[in-house]
């Protein structure tokens, strides 16, 4: 008897600690966030595993066109661990890359919208090793970066001084002793500008409020590139609040 007792308890352990969930979040055609009736496209966060953060995220139009599948380690942090494939308008695949802990490894292919390879390069922890980049029509061509970030101006050592200088702790949260990191995710356009700030895990109303409203008000980054275009991009930053 003991013994199935035991087995038991193993059992609903298990079940508590690798609990799926599926979230959907919607947006309108520039990716803002909007409510279900009104959105154009929508964001589908499957969660394989809720104590780990692990799970899929699926990008697609609200007619079901696929527009992105990305596997993750831990959805709420960002952080990349599987396969990525990005898709062209016209349903053609136009990215297939790997990522082991947010980082690139191994291929990464991309493609133009007649299905013709762009470029084929080799990562390891997210080091360049070696690749090459071809014309719409398959000619080896000069090979360039490819993705460069989006950036706050200076860098990050800038953005976290701007961050210091305008940060104001609740009042409410320090006489309740709130503390905490806020993980403030936002999309850079791709003229700089700051869009679609959400809050992937936070502390308290107040302090989520807090961070929300100084990312808000951060000057134009640098826009991100990536296979040779300018693009928007989302960004994920953890901003501490700590009582001394």
């Amino acid at each position: 008897m003991k013994k199935l007792i035991f087995l038991s308890t193993i059992l609903i352990s298990i079940c508590v600690f690798s609990q799926q969930k599926t979230e959907t979040f919607y947006y309108d055609i520039n990716w803002k966030t909007t409510d279900s009736a009104s959105a154009v496209l929508m964001s589908i966060h499957i969660y394989s595993d809720t104590a780990q953060g692990a799970g899929l995220i699926i990008d697609q139009t609200k007619t079901g066109i696929l527009k992105s599948e990305t596997q993750y380690s831990n959805i709420d942090k960002a952080i990349k661990d599987g396969s990525e494939k990005v898709y062209h308008d016209n349903g053609i695949l136009k990215l297939h890359a790997n990522y082991s802990n947010d980082k690139l490894q191994g291929e990464l292919k991309t493609y133009y919208e007649n299905g013709q390879l762009k470029r084929k390069d080799i990562f390891e922890n997210d080091e360049f090793i070696s690749g090459n980049c071809y014309t719409k029509n398959g000619a080896d061509t000069t090979h360039f970066p490819y993705s460069i970030e989006p950036h706050f101006p200076g860098g990050e050592y800038e953005m976290y001084k701007f961050i210091s200088a305008k940060i104001q702790y609740p009042q409410m949260s320090l006489e309740m002793g709130n503390s905490g990191t806020v993980h403030v995710q936002f999309v850079v356009e791709s003229d700089g500008s700051i869009s679609n700030v959400t809050i992937l895990r936070g502390v308290d109303e107040m302090i989520d409020r807090e961070a929300m409203r100084v990312v808000k008000i951060m000057p134009d980054w640098v826009p991100g590139c990536v296979d040779g275009a300018v693009c928007r991009a989302r960004f994920m930053i953890p901003i501490t609040f700590k009582i001394n």
